[in-house]
């Protein structure tokens, strides 16, 4: 009962939340949301960002967790330190991290049985299964 008191979230959560997390940090106004819209400002990624987290500690009785990623993760002063939407541009460093992953991922998932393909190939690859 004692380490239950000091648990801030259950471990078949953690994995949502880390989640979470990494999607709030590479949100920008310059990319899209899922559904294709884009946010106006940084401010309104914040926002939403926020009330994500909260609405999901919220829904899952986890106050402890939200004050502590309040403090230390969520508040404006700590939030422009990590969030890619805290800075106008894009960093060009993470973003060839972002394109490279992307590649890794189109070889692996289509491209896997082929060493050198064709242009049309890659091109018909690229628009109709990617």
């Amino acid at each position: 009962s004692d380490s239950n008191s000091r648990t801030f979230c259950l471990l078949n959560l953690r994995e949502t939340i880390i989640k979470l997390v990494k999607d709030h940090s590479s949100r920008h106004m310059l990319l899209p949301k899922l559904d294709g819209t884009f946010t106006a400002n940084a401010n309104e990624i914040w926002k939403e960002c926020v009330e994500e987290m909260m609405q999901f500690c919220k829904n899952n009785n986890l106050i402890r967790l939200w004050a502590y990623l309040w403090k230390e993760w969520y508040s404006k002063t700590k939030w422009i330190l990590w969030a890619r939407a805290a800075n106008e541009n894009i960093s060009h460093i993470k973003t060839t991290m972002v394109v490279v992953s992307h590649w890794r991922h189109i070889k692996h998932d289509h491209l896997y049985k082929f060493h050198k393909p064709r242009v049309d190939h890659l091109c018909f690859i690229l628009i109709k299964k990617v």
